[in-house]
């Protein structure tokens, strides 16, 4: 099968700058946007342009998701800096989709019409990029009969909550554990989130696993010892679904855990498209004593005025920028600066994706809070999380 990773770039603010700064601008923007898509380039890697403002890559050897999520972050961070138009300087916004290589779909020329129709849902959501499962086919036919299948996996019980350690970046002790969602499937064995979530995302089964996964989480947190905490990712199509708020209650209220020890992940875009009411939902949660948590800081589309409103207790560092710090100067400068900013604002920061102990003492040096990824422990079932305790 064919290992490239198909990214497909655009520039999102074009329109805008040739309006504002006429003919002058064009050709120096352009030639701007190509040289810094080169820059994602490496030597075994093809550039093909399609339109002036449009560019396709296709990444040699690229097929893990994390790898991804890698060239995707150093995309963002390369159009970062701004160029300078008539003495003025301005940003070069841009929109990707990467759609990695599938078994069901060997042609570039499907990924490429996959691409193009994910840049409209970048555009929608004004993420800098997004990632396309090849292998998820989305003709509603397909997409329902898949979505069956997981709502019936549901239904028989098959879904289980694993847990993967946080600790304390200095003593090292487990301190708290993130819920993370699996599939027992009896033919398939353990299948991670990639397999199902896609499917979900379009049906309510996805409000049945999230509410399943809080009161699962809860439960389970409950008969751990008193200074341990759970936290559960919450989709951010259910941030301001009306059962969000009472099942918390009901799960804490069931099995008797003190709010404090439940804290709620989002992502920085589950609040973009509704914020008033976002905040609100994040006021009501923190009015019940649970903790809110931003996962996956630094690869959204927020602003600092954005984010000085926002009721959190807690930043959770992307691991694009922990995995390669020590090699990168200018990531660890990005995860101090996410780390200061934290403590600023009196948030306590999770750095994820540590691998080694280098890059957990770097991060302890830097003032990180908690420690997350599989130098101390990959997400396990419940009973061999707690033997970690």
């Amino acid at each position: 099968m064919n290992q490239e990773t198909l990214a497909l770039v655009e520039i999102a603010n074009a329109d805008e700058v040739f309006a504002a700064y006429g003919e002058v601008s064009h050709d120096l923007f352009l030639d701007e946007f190509e040289e810094r898509v080169k820059q994602l380039a490496r030597s075994s890697d093809k550039i093909i342009k399609l339109l002036p403002h449009k560019l396709c890559v296709l990444l040699n050897g690229i097929s893990d998701p994390l790898q991804i999520e890698l060239a995707g972050a150093k995309l963002t961070r390369l159009f970062e800096p701004p160029i300078c138009v008539l003495d003025e300087e301005v940003t070069v916004s841009i929109h990707a989709a990467f759609v990695p290589p599938a078994a069901d779909c060997p042609d570039t020329k499907t990924r490429l019409q996959m691409a193009e129709s994910s840049l409209s849902e970048a555009r929608r959501s004004n993420k800098p990029f997004v990632i396309r499962d090849a292998s998820v086919d989305t003709s509603p036919t397909i997409a329902l009969k898949r979505a069956r299948e997981v709502e019936v996996a549901f239904e028989r019980g098959e879904f289980v909550m694993y847990f993967q350690s946080q600790v304390h970046a200095g003593f090292r002790n487990v301190v708290a554990a993130e819920g993370l969602m699996r599939w027992h499937d009896p033919e398939n064995g353990v299948r991670p989130p990639s397999d199902f979530l896609p499917y979900a995302e379009s049906r309510d089964v996805m409000r049945s696993l999230t509410w399943f996964a809080i009161k699962s989480c809860v439960a389970q947190c409950a008969e751990w010892p008193e200074g341990i905490s759970v936290a559960v990712n919450v989709s951010p199509i259910l941030l301001l679904d009306s059962e969000l708020l009472p099942n918390v209650q009901d799960a804490l209220a069931i099995f008797g855990l003190s709010a404090e020890r439940l804290t709620i992940e989002i992502t920085e875009d589950a609040v973009i498209e509704e914020p008033a009411q976002a905040l609100e939902v994040l006021n009501e949660l923190r009015a019940m004593g649970v903790k809110v948590s931003i996962d996956d800081f630094g690869i959204g589309y927020s602003s600092l005025a954005y984010f000085r409103d926002l009721p959190v207790d807690e930043l959770k560092v992307d691991r694009s920028f922990v995995s390669n710090m020590l090699e990168r100067p200018k990531d660890r400068k990005i995860v101090k600066a996410i780390i200061d900013l934290a403590h600023n604002f009196s948030m306590r920061v999770v750095a994820e994706g540590v691998e080694d102990n280098e890059t957990a003492d770097a991060l302890q040096e830097l003032g990180a809070d908690l420690l997350q990824g599989f130098w101390f422990s990959k997400p396990v079932v419940e009973a061999e999380f707690r033997k970690l305790l």
